[in-house]
């Protein structure tokens, strides 16, 4: 997947890691590429901060950049907030980069804990010495403040145990200059940073008027993927694919006889390949598949019915968003065949006329907003009443990814194409969901290698499906 690679960008990358340790880099271009997949990880954070930081101090700005890691709970696994991962790939809870526009010195604060943290959970033991902030990518770390009790960090635990947090804040408001944060309004995930941003607000005097939000700035860096974004889709889609298909084997000819069966093995391959779940999982039988985020998964399946299956497996922090609708009989009913051709024939158009310059959904351009060119395709075949929802999402580290809808769409987007029929009447629902990167020359599906046409779906469910024919034809 790193084909596309720019490799003056990689080179860029991997100079301004090397200037930060105070290392020469060979010249040779193969030389480079071994260090760079070798340290890749390292390599695509600090291009993503180094473009932050461009867009930063082009507008001028001087101040820090404050982000705010997720905190862990007892009663479920731990999950790195978006934008945290995106600037950092830093996995721990609890901790605060701070990102110095002028100077592009990257500082990380870290909790002490009373306890032995390494003894009740697995992970980093991030210290402040060079060693442990080489191993991280960042400048320096330093200490929140005096320890907190217990293993975990906690966002209510004493002011004390921020006190470094706050001394640094407050040099940095007292010299005048702004602190930056962010809080995007898509996700209960940002009740942290401004939880947190208040609590300091009550210890550090015109901190409150010094804050500035750079959320629009964060959401034009996101927007873009870059190579390891786009591999880590890649292979969340994969995961994502081989947990469908294995559930899918021959299910006509199993006693599937509830919704939660077909949940229950889907996750369960996606758990055991090392990925996590995307978003709740949707396996909507006969009338469910016409409500969008049927969740309940808890009917029993007619013989006789279309399922819906809403699926995304979670791959280093990277979503797959994909749907699947399958004949839980093994065969199309000739009306069920009539509507699911219109809606993976609205979304063949839409995915060939996807190119940079369209937008996902624009009032404005109608004749390059690929929402209204779905409606107006499904209009010309009487259905476009029936299709209730968006074309499609901007995808990455979150299902529904940071993003601007007043952007067009450029080289690097993922995004998916997810065109619909709903007909409460009828209790049929039909939906059709690919991911998609934005090349230079239009959209290349990531999703190719699973099965949706019509004859292979069949196959797919009666238990016939040959697959490495089918993996031969779609790479043609």
């Amino acid at each position: 997947m790193f084909d596309n690679i720019n490799k003056e960008e990689f080179a860029r990358a991997l100079q301004a890691q090397a200037k930060e340790s105070g290392k020469d880099l060979p010249t040779d271009i193969d030389e480079l590429f071994d260090i760079f997949l070798q340290h890749k990880d390292d390599v695509f954070v600090l291009a993503r901060r180094e473009k932050f930081l461009e867009l930063m101090r082009s507008q001028d700005k001087d101040g820090v950049f404050l982000l705010w890691a997720n905190f862990e709970a007892d009663s479920k696994s731990f999950e790195q907030d978006s934008e945290f991962n995106h600037l950092t790939g830093i996995k721990e809870p609890g901790v605060v980069f701070a990102f110095d526009v002028a100077s592009g010195k990257a500082t990380l604060f870290v909790p002490q804990f009373e306890d032995n943290r390494s003894q009740w959970v697995n992970g980093l033991t991030l210290v402040p010495d060079e060693e442990s902030a080489r191993s991280v990518a960042v400048n320096e770390i330093i200490y929140l403040g005096k320890p907190q009790k217990g293993y975990l960090a906690s966002p209510v635990a004493p002011i004390e145990c921020y006190e470094n947090l706050i001394a640094f804040v407050k040099e940095v408001v007292g010299s005048g200059r702004k602190i930056y944060t962010y809080t995007p309004d898509i996700h209960s995930a940002n009740v942290i940073p401004q939880f947190m941003m208040s609590r300091l607000c009550q210890e550090i005097d015109g901190l409150q008027n010094s804050i500035e939000d750079v959320t629009s700035d964060l959401t034009s860096v996101r927007h873009h993927k870059d190579e390891q974004e786009v591999s880590n889709i890649f292979d969340a889609v994969h995961s994502t694919g081989i947990a469908l298909c294995t559930v899918l084997d021959g299910i006509a000819t199993k006693e599937v006889e509830n919704e939660k069966l077909i949940q229950g093995a889907f996750e369960g391959f996606v758990i055991s390949n090392g990925d996590t779940l995307a978003f709740p999982t949707i396996i909507a039988s006969g009338k469910n598949a016409t409500v969008l985020h049927y969740v309940d998964n808890d009917s029993d399946i007619d013989d006789n019915d279309l399922i819906v299956i809403d699926c995304g497996a979670k791959h280093n922090g990277y979503c797959a968003d994909i749907t699947r609708t399958i004949p839980i009989s093994g065969t199309f009913t000739d009306r069920q065949k009539e509507l699911y051709q219109i809606v993976l024939d609205t979304q063949k158009y839409i995915a060939g006329i996807a190119c940079p310059g369209y937008w996902l959904n624009n009032k404005d351009n109608p004749e390059k907003s690929l929402q209204h060119l779905a409606i107006e395709f499904l209009q010309e075949r009487g259905y476009a009443d029936y299709f209730v929802h968006g074309i499609g999402h901007h995808l990455g580290l979150d299902v529904h990814d940071l993003s601007d809808m007043s952007v067009a769409l450029k080289k690097g987007d993922v995004f998916t194409i997810e065109p619909g029929i709903y007909i409460k009447d009828e209790g049929v629902g039909i939906r059709i969901e690919d991911d998609y990167v934005m090349r230079k020359d239009g959209a290349e599906c990531l999703s190719l290698p699973i099965p949706k046409e019509i004859a292979d779906i069949e196959a797919l469910v009666q238990g016939t499906f040959n697959f490495e024919e089918f993996v031969s034809r779609v790479a043609q």
